[in-house]
């Protein structure tokens, strides 16, 4: 064959873009390693609502290039830019509330489908086994798959350990498309609780069920599942079985030469029974450090009497993490907040500090290696505080003006007119129409004391105009049988 035809070969131009968003290797590496390519992350919380908060994220990356595997490596060269899957943020189990998404340099980003991003999760679950030097096989990460992609069920009331027990015959049998043997659910369930007492200690208190936790949940979503087979259910016991020992041997392992991994393993499983991770695709450089933003909307629940809330938050999956509290209303000040361990206890968060403060921004600054994970911020808004003295003051005038109406006991009306000026006054304050939610939820305490004081006020004050007349109409009526012998 002639050189004139190779020429066109050995001259073909290399694609400056290329599609790695099937690489499965490179969401491993990416996941295994997030300090080697996450520079900086910076998270906005925004208290607008008294039900819900803005979440704001900015990921800071480093060029992409140098943690790419073999396999992605010899296809993007010569490339500059690629389609990858990246981690954007580690996120609560269920629905995502107002997501937006942007690339870098607004280019279009997309959040994979659940089962996608399972199966990723699950290839990175084995990636951890391996390096702890334990065994998953493909029917066991099928069975991991299946937990990741768990979403709760609408039609079935499992938010408890309790009511699974009393409800796993009839929610597998439906799984199932068959009625299964009540010894062949006590069992699994035996094995449901065993493999919970693994997992316990390390998974963090939540709303419903953890799926990794507890795997009964999970086996009607199993692939193939509610086909007929004689060794179905002896299959899915042998799952149950390869799941427990997974976990007992990862808690053995702690305490060898791989024990970081084993920990590492364990850790993972039980976070991704509470969370997940937002993996999106987007166009990035390969070779120049960029950033992609994200935002949602969290749910939000502040205290009746003392406007407490909290928000969970990851502040160590970036070499540096950055977090600001502000609240949208200029009527609305921030108590001093405080960060707190996310597993449930009082002591203060490792590693987070404080690096701003105002009356409605609060800023905290994360970069030590030895930091906690999550944390829990902890926060208390309250009205500006001319605002509150202004209610109080006015309830206290209303205290005083219905002392002296009870002591006083003005019969006239002329007199009781006295009280029509501070009632307008407090009316105008009630009738006072907030600008967003949050501040009508602050002011419901000295809401509470104003309407408390107000009536009082018209109850004495009205007291003292009838008790005359219903006083003599009593004395008269009493007395004229008297009257009339």
């Amino acid at each position: 064959m002639s050189v004139e035809h190779y020429a066109p070969l050995m001259w073909r131009k290399k694609p400056e873009h290329v599609d790695l968003s099937a690489d499965i290797a490179l969401t491993t590496t990416l996941l295994s390693q997030p300090l080697d390519w996450r520079v900086r992350i910076v998270e906005h919380v925004e208290i607008d609502t008294a039900t819900s908060c803005r979440r704001r994220r900015s990921l800071q990356s480093a060029p992409l290039r140098d943690l790419l595997p073999v396999s992605a490596a010899s296809i993007a060269a010569g490339a500059k830019t690629a389609l990858v899957v990246l981690n954007v943020a580690s996120v609560p189990r269920g629905a995502l509330l107002d997501l937006d998404l942007d690339g870098p340099d607004d280019a279009a980003a997309f959040l994979l489908p659940r089962a996608e991003i399972a199966r990723r999760e699950a290839h990175y679950l084995h990636a951890l086994a391996h390096d702890a030097g334990l065994f998953v096989d493909d029917k066991l990460q099928i069975l991991l798959e299946t937990m990741l992609a768990y979403t709760t069920s609408a039609y079935w009331n499992l938010s408890s350990a309790s009511s699974l027990s009393k409800l796993a015959r009839a929610y597998l049998s439906d799984g199932f498309a068959e009625t299964l043997p009540e010894e062949t659910v006590q069992r699994w369930l035996r094995l449901d609780k065993q493999i919970a007492a693994e997992l316990a200690p390390l998974t963090e208190p939540g709303p419903g069920l953890s799926p990794m936790e507890h795997p009964l949940l999970s086996l009607p979503f199993l692939p193939g599942i509610a086909d007929p087979s004689p060794h179905r259910l002896t299959d899915v016991e042998d799952l149950l079985v390869r799941y427990l020992r997974l976990l007992q041997a990862a808690a053995r392992g702690r305490q060898g030469s791989r024990g970081g991994a084993a920990q590492e393993l364990l850790d993972s499983l039980a976070d991704y029974g509470r969370n997940y991770d937002m993996l999106v695709a987007t166009t990035v450089p390969l070779d120049e450090p960029f950033m992609i933003k994200y935002s949602e909307r969290r749910d939000l629940q502040f205290s009746w009497w003392d406007n407490r809330a909290q928000q969970d938050l990851v502040v160590s999956d970036a070499l540096s993490n950055h977090v600001v509290l502000t609240v949208d209303d200029p009527n609305v000040r921030i108590t001093p907040a405080t960060a707190a361990t996310a597993v449930g206890q009082d002591t203060d968060a490792l590693g987070a500090f404080t690096t701003r403060r105002s009356a409605q921004t609060h800023a905290m600054y994360a970069h030590n290696l030895d930091r906690d994970y999550k944390i829990t911020l902890r926060f208390q808004l309250a009205p500006l505080r001319r605002l509150q003295y202004v209610i109080y003051l006015v309830s206290v005038l209303l205290l005083l003006l219905a002392i002296a109406i009870a002591y006083e006991a003005p019969h006239e009306l002329a007199d009781l007119a006295l009280i029509v000026g501070p009632s307008a006054l407090a009316a105008s304050a009630l009738l006072n129409r907030e600008p967003s939610t949050l501040g009508s939820h602050l002011r419901r305490r000295s809401t509470t004391v104003l309407s408390t004081a107000l009536l009082i006020l018209l109850i004495v004050g009205a007291l003292s105009y009838v008790w005359p007349y219903l006083v003599s109409d009593t004395w008269a009526h009493l007395r004229r049988p008297f009257c009339g012998a």
